[in-house]
């Protein structure tokens, strides 16, 4: 599963992306494209799970990898 940054003002860089999880996490939100049927649409990052991980790409036509964003067990966000 691949899932796009919605906002890009939250996706310029991975630093950025990270300052907006650690600060504004309902406020950074995702969109996953996927048709399965375990898919979610759109989502703010504080509704990933504890131990959830994804790569994440730029809401670009291109949309090629830009980070792996993981919520660790402590509820806090790991962008690499």
């Amino acid at each position: 599963m691949t899932i796009q940054v919605l906002r890009t003002i939250f996706g310029k860089s991975k630093k950025v992306l990270q300052d907006g999880l650690n600060t504004r996490p309902g406020k950074v939100w995702f969109y996953d494209p996927s048709v399965l049927p375990d898919s979610r649409d759109t989502f703010p990052c504080d509704e990933m799970k504890l131990g959830e991980s994804f790569p994440v790409v730029m809401d670009h036509p291109k949309r090629t990898r830009f980070a792996m964003v993981t919520r660790r067990a402590d509820g806090t966000f790991k962008v690499s």
